[in-house]
């Protein structure tokens, strides 16, 4: 900290980057430096200034989850929802990476609780696709559109029964998610749980009143998968098949 004083005031180029574009205020965002954070914001470091992907200072700081100089650069005036060069923003990375504390800073400063990345997927995408449950529990409460659906169709129901995440699937299934909602390729979130095994959440759907026998475009029913998925999987699809 002392070094970092005596450069600025001995006339350092402040915000002088590196080849790939980090910034000294941005190396010190990265790795929690919040001391060095505030000497630099306080002698006129460029707080949105984004390094070659887009990213900035508060965008790395969301990602590794240091709240305290999340807290400070919202506070001095960062753009709260800058989005990097393939569109996630701060609050996406958060969500993406589980860091609790930071969403709910950023929710309560007016993040985009929708804001979607360039391929469409939004921060409770994310959030479910990971299995982030109390992430997902904060946006949904906070008003995230629950069916919001990425560029190919998958909504965040559906991409929490690809996984398996059976916490997230009770949780959106709970707070009204669409339960038969399809993706570009019309597979449903019941299909896909089944393809993949998950008989947890294959049970949580059906009992949630999933189409059993709805089908995709080019797959047929869910008794197609009796061929293609593991022994074991296939006692449990076929039990509930054919009770």
């Amino acid at each position: 900290m002392d070094v970092v004083k005596e450069l600025v005031a001995s006339g350092a180029q402040i915000d002088l980057q590196g080849n790939t574009g980090p910034s000294p205020l941005y190396i010190a965002s990265e790795n929690g430096r919040i001391d060095v954070v505030k000497e630099l914001v306080a002698s006129g470091a460029q707080i949105d200034l984004q390094r070659n992907t887009g990213t900035s200072p508060l965008y790395i700081a969301s990602e590794n989850g240091h709240i305290d100089v999340v807290k400070k650069l919202v506070a001095s005036g960062a753009q709260i929802d800058l989005q990097g060069n393939t569109g996630p923003s701060p609050l996406y990375i958060a969500s993406e990476n589980g860091r609790i504390d930071v969403v709910k800073e950023l929710v309560a400063s007016g993040a985009q609780i929708d804001l979607q990345r360039n391929t469409g997927t939004s921060p409770l995408y994310i959030a479910s696709e990971n299995g982030h449950i109390d992430v997902v529990k904060k946006l949904v409460a906070s008003g995230a559109q629950i069916d919001l659906q990425g560029n190919t169709g998958p909504s965040p129901l559906y991409i929490a029964s690809e996984n398996g995440r059976i916490d997230v699937v009770k949780e959106l299934v709970a707070s009204g998610a669409q339960i038969d909602l399809q993706r570009n390729t019309g597979t449903s979130p019941l299909y896909i749980a089944s393809e993949n095994g998950h008989i947890d959440v294959v049970k949580k759907l059906v009992a949630s009143g999933a189409q059993i026998d709805l089908q995709g475009e080019l797959t047929g029913t869910l008794e197609h998968l009796l061929y293609i998925l593991p022994s074991g999987a296939q006692n449990g699809l076929e039990h509930l098949l054919y009770l």
